[in-house]
Formats: structure tokens, C-alpha cells, sequence
């Protein structure tokens, strides 16, 4: 009984590509996602959770290979940080909290997405994005950074996908990369 199981399960695996219906080489997907993100190294000083969205447009190169420009918009929040600073008039060193700043982000990025496995309901892939990042915490300034991903792509519809994924997304500023581990869920939809 557990050998016709194990048999049945393996030809229901193996015959689910055929059943799934991918876009078309040739075809554009467009897609929105929520984000979030959590700063990590220098940037956590700083800045704690950010929240916000992407827009994405993709072009399909191959059944395994997506192109794809994105925009959108982050906005982290800022946090207390406790400073030593010198006083003169006691000569000693005391500590002072300065309240953080907001930081705001607005990515445009151009990049690609490999899917590991053939077409089926659900689909893994790896992917990197790269481009401008215009920053904006009192003053503005325009950087340019990278962000790899993993993710999976599950079917809900005829021409509707939801996409779920994290990054890890670096903006190569002055002195130092601000980072962030972001996680984001959103939908694809086939414009086939």
C-alpha cells in the first residue's frame, strides 16, 4: 500500500509542469508588493523598521528568465540615540539623546529573476536588482546600490500570481553600505 502511495505521489509531482500555465516567452507581467525592511549594521543605529511598496513591470525572456524595471517608495523610521558629549562648564563627559530622523527611499531598479524549477503551480527563484536609490533624511542625495532576493511565485489564478520574497538590499553610500533585510508579498498578473 505505502509503495502505490509513494508511486502515485511521485507521477502527481512529476506531471504537474504540464498542467501549469505559464505566461508566454515574449510576454509582459506586471506586479505590486507590500515591503518591509529591518536596517541592519550601521543603518540600525540609527533607523528602525521601514514600510512601503514596489511597483514592477517584467518582460519574459525564457520560461526561466524574467526582466524586470521597479520603483517604489520605503520610509524608515528613526530612533533616539544616546551621544556622549563634552561639557565645558563641568568638564565632564555627559550623555544626550538626539531624536533619529526619518529616512525615505525611492528605488529604481532594472534586474532579472531565474526560476530554479520548470513551470508549475508553484515556482522558486533567485533574483538581483540594481539601480539608483534617491534618499531623502533632511537632505537628499542619490546613490546607487544592489539587492538580491529569494523568492517563490504561487499560482491564483488564470493569469494571477502571488509572489513572496526577501532581499538584502545595499546602497553603497560615503563611508560605509546601508543595508536592510527587507520581506515583501505582493501579486503578479499576466498581461498575455
Amino acid at each position: 500500500m505505502n509503495k502505490v502511495l509513494l508511486v502515485t505521489a511521485l507521477l502527481v509531482l512529476l506531471s504537474l509542469p504540464m498542467f501549469a500555465q505559464e505566461p508566454p516567452v515574449g510576454s509582459w507581467i506586471v506586479g505590486v508588493n507590500a515591503e518591509g525592511a529591518v536596517p541592519v549594521g550601521d543603518f540600525s543605529n540609527a533607523s528602525s523598521f521601514g514600510i512601503g511598496g514596489v511597483a514592477m513591470a517584467g518582460y519574459i525572456v525564457d520560461p526561466n528568465l524574467t526582466l524586470s524595471v521597479k520603483a517604489g517608495y520605503l520610509r524608515f523610521s528613526g530612533k533616539d540615540v544616546t551621544v556622549p558629549t563634552f561639557n565645558p562648564y563641568t568638564l565632564q563627559i555627559e550623555n544626550t539623546t538626539v531624536s533619529g530622523g526619518s529616512m525615505n527611499l525611492i528605488p529604481i531598479l532594472v534586474g532579472g529573476r531565474y526560476y530554479f524549477m520548470p513551470p508549475a503551480d508553484m515556482r522558486v527563484y533567485g533574483a538581483v536588482d540594481a539601480g539608483m536609490f534617491s534618499m531623502s533624511n533632511g537632505s537628499s542625495s542619490t546613490k546607487v546600490g544592489v539587492a538580491p532576493a529569494l523568492g517563490a511565485k504561487f499560482k491564483a489564478g488564470d493569469k494571477m500570481d502571488v509572489d513572496v520574497h526577501a532581499n538584502y538590499s545595499m546602497v553603497f553610500t560615503e563611508n560605509t553600505t546601508t543595508s536592510w533585510v527587507g520581506v515583501g508579498i505582493g501579486l503578479l498578473f499576466s498581461l498575455q
